[in-house]
């Protein structure tokens, strides 16, 4: 490497600063640092037994300093060189296809450029050029070669094209490496775009040739000639779980996609991704992206569930729904129904504020489960609905401004955003758009009254269970039964889990205290029964999993009477079979539970040496009367079950770094996987930046339905210290001042003592949360370090 006096380093580097660099700090002259490992701890509590602390600690990450070539090719944006507009484009139309290649290695590189890009047929190259500080200049033949880029250096290139043909997706690629591969062992191609190694005596260069050899990028970018930019959405609605005649429920399952391609028959129309809309929700506007559910008649809602925590939940509450009542002009909120308040809500909506959802993108696991009230039918009609638009600017993948076009899309066909299998809108109102119906099916409404079956659309439904007429599903069953005996957690046998009165549960933690397997002590679990049938009856208990891996083999399970002490049922368990010990019962049996009248009975789960830490074991427990005294629950026989959920602790930690470098008098994140948060190892150089995020996350099962036992984790608390092995941060780095991000409060140490954010000694941060951490919720803490 070129070594520099400290007076002229400075100078140097700037004058070195070529295209698309400021000024940047000079990189130290000094042997790689040692690796930088670092392990996040947590410290919290069960509030159901505070005396009894727990922990848990994240994985070790590391940060190795080493020479390193790295390139990235981004797509910045397509212009015209008229400065015309790009939705104008005709035949004979020149565009510039812009893109940025950036020095995203460890040290001081060059790029090759090459003469030529790959355009598909509609358009034709015209050259390549590249910006040199002061104007653009065309790349020779053969290709250029830059001046030495230092890391987090820019070129700016663009490529030039003449449309030929003003239908059609003008696909431009800079680089040619495969799938878009950013910063990729080069396989030599005429197109590529590569790193050169720069000389051994050039400022900011480490001797020798890269670790990894030569890297190459490519990014493509297109432009739709011709078509309106229309978002594609398609929602379908199956039926997740056919009608239950223990508790009456069904469960419906709705899957969003936005189409990339055109249907057939579609023309004049380009996809795009989906964006929000305004809705009413919470007293206030608020724009995002709506995925719909009318309670169907003759039923009440009990569970809603989303396919990540981004989407939310959300609820309209009211009278019964009217004719011209549209799903996207109603009153929403988040306040979760309880059960005197779940008979009022009449829709049920899946809510992602401020969001842009790519095309091509399928979602599934929007689900809903309803219970059938009214005991005189047998059909239940069924449709769902997604509300959206086009952003603003479809070419501007961060861009979520709505167009004025509402676009939406109802079940039951296989057509898009409400259209007809001819392509062509199913209805169209007086300003040109769709017209929306109330997303309810009513078989009892007059026609035209857009409830009634014949009104609903043109395209047919369907469904695993019964078939459709228009665009909802039919869900068929035998006349629903007044279930006869509950079984839940302690004091609520009869409460509803996430999707029915079969998976409500009780979740619980063992102690934990340290990292890595180890032998959990007893969890136990408290659990009622309500016999609500007519006449008094025995009511017997047996343990079982849904899965085989749902507990580790070993495990013991008693269950106990805590009123007759000498009645006890004691199982082990492997492989997903449990088998009574040597002279325990087959099943704990509950003697004489009277007509209406509840009993209380005790579950112990002992998980064995070896169990994992930070994980969920659940315990389904069956009660059921026993009318062929077989000690199993027969299809035919009353019965319900309810989950006792052991946690080996439940506050997940996940620690993950990033490098920052400091370009153009601001951090931002290096190009390619290292300036991205992951737990993977890395590769940085002295005076770069490491910006740590410990994320944790209560993994319980969130609260949903009603009655069912969570567990939230109070106290909780995060110690990162920097000299306590395995970390050895403080050792190599520094203290960026006031990076400590995260909620609570934090406090800082030094070799010394107690210091200040400001310091950039510290080699401790702790932070201590003032309220709890919920079932699902999670947070995050970050703070930086310079590499010294």
């Amino acid at each position: 490497m070129k070594f520099l006096s400290p007076i002229s380093k400075l100078s140097f580097y700037c004058l070195l600063a070529v295209i698309g660099n400021a000024c940047l700090s000079p990189i130290a002259q000094a042997a790689p640092a040692p690796r930088i490992d670092n392990q996040a701890t947590s410290v919290y509590q069960d509030p159901t037994d505070p005396s009894k602390p727990l922990t848990a600690v994240s994985e070790t990450i590391s940060i190795f300093i080493q020479e390193v070539a790295g390139i990235t090719v981004k797509a910045i944006d397509i212009t015209r060189q008229d400065g015309g507009n790009i939705s104008d484009v005709v035949t004979g139309t020149v565009l510039f296809y812009n893109y940025e290649v950036q020095n995203i290695g460890t040290d001081t590189t060059r790029f090759f450029v090459p003469d030529q890009a790959q355009v598909n047929s509609i358009g034709t190259l015209q050259k390549l050029q590249y910006f040199d500080g002061q104007a653009w200049q065309d790349v020779p033949a053969g290709g250029y070669t830059s001046n030495p880029m230092l890391i987090g250096g820019r070129l700016p290139v663009r490529v030039v094209v003449t449309v030929n043909n003003a239908i059609g997706k003008l696909t431009v690629s800079l680089g040619n490496s495969p799938n878009d591969g950013q910063n990729q062992a080069r396989a030599v191609q005429a197109a590529d775009v590569y790193t050169v190694d720069a000389a051994d005596d050039t400022v900011g260069e480490f001797d020798g040739a890269p670790a990894n050899g030569v890297r190459e990028a490519q990014s493509t970018q297109f432009l739709q000639i011709g078509g309106k930019p229309e978002a594609l959405p398609r929602i379908d609605l199956t039926i997740d779980r056919p009608f239950n005649p223990t508790d009456n429920t069904i469960g419906f399952n709705m899957k969003l996609q936005v189409l990339a391609t055109l249907p057939p028959n579609f023309s004049g129309v380009s996809p795009t991704d989906l964006t929000g809309l305004a809705i009413s929700l919470d007293g206030r506007t608020q724009t995002g992206i709506l995925v719909a559910n009318a309670i169907p008649l003759g039923s009440e809602f009990r569970t809603a569930t989303a396919p990540s925590p981004e989407w939310i939940p959300i609820y309209a509450y009211g009278d019964p729904i009217g004719p011209n009542e549209r799903a996207d002009r109603v009153v929403w909120s988040t306040t979760k129904p309880t059960a005197e308040t779940m008979a009022k809500v009449r829709r049920v909506g899946f809510f992602r504020p401020n969001y842009r959802l790519a095309k091509g993108t399928a979602l599934d696991g929007f689900k809903l489960s309803i219970e059938v009230v009214d005991l005189t039918i047998a059909k239940i009609y069924d449709i769902a609905q997604v509300f959206g638009s086009a952003p603003a600017d479809p070419n501007n993948s961060n861009d979520i401004t709505p167009t004025a076009q509402l676009i939406y899309d109802e079940s039951g066909d296989e057509q898009p955003s409400n259209y007809n299998y001819d392509g062509q809108p199913a209805a169209v109102g007086y300003n040109g758009q769709a017209i929306v119906n109330p997303g309810i099916v009513d078989p009892k409404a007059p026609d035209p009254d857009p409830r009634s079956l014949v009104a609903i659309g043109e395209a047919r439904g369907s469904s695993s269970l019964g078939s459709a007429d228009g665009e909802f599903i039919i869900a068929s069953f035998p006349p629903p039964v007044p279930p006869s005996l509950k079984n839940g957690p302690n004091s609520q046998p009869r409460a509803i889990g996430p999707t029915n009165d079969n998976d409500d549960f009780t979740n619980k933690s063992t102690v934990v205290n340290g990292t890595g397997a180890f032998d959990p002590p007893l969890v136990p679990f408290d659990n009622t029964v309500i016999n609500s049938s007519s006449l008094a009856r025995d009511v017997k208990i047996i343990p079982t999993v849904d899965l085989a891996i749902d507990l580790p083999t070993g495990t013991t399970v008693t269950l106990s009477d805590p009123a007759d002490t000498g009645r006890t049922a004691t199982f082990k368990y492997s492989e997903g079979s449990f088998v009574p010990i040597a002279g325990s019962p087959a099943a704990l049996v509950l003697s004489n539970v009277g007509a209406g009248a509840t009993k209380n009975y005790s579950v112990f789960i002992d998980l064995p040496a070896g169990t994992e830490m930070v994980k969920a074991f659940p315990l389904k427990l069956v009660a059921f009367i026993d009318t062929n005294n077989n000690n199993r629950p027969d299809s035919t026989e009353t019965q319900n079950a309810t989950i006792d959920r052991a946690y080996t602790g439940f506050m997940q930690v996940v620690k993950e770094s990033r490098i920052l470098a400091l370009i153009n008098n601001s951090l931002q994140p290096v190009d390619g996987e290292d300036g991205k948060f992951s737990i993977a190892d890395k590769s940085t150089q002295l005076d770069h930046y490491i910006e740590y995020r410990i994320s944790y996350r209560n993994i319980s099962t969130p609260a949903s339905g009603t009655g069912n036992r969570t567990i939230s984790a109070t106290n909780f608390g995060l110690i990162e210290d920097g000299t306590t092995q395995p970390n050895n941060w403080a050792n190599f780095t520094q203290n960026d001042p006031n990076s400590a991000i995260g909620e609570g409060t934090i406090t800082y140490s030094n070799a010394q003592g107690p210091s200040t954010t400001t310091d950039p000694q510290v080699t401790k941060y702790e932070v201590k949360l003032t309220k709890p951490v919920d079932p699902a919720q999670s947070g995050t803490f970050t703070f930086r370090r310079r590499v010294k």
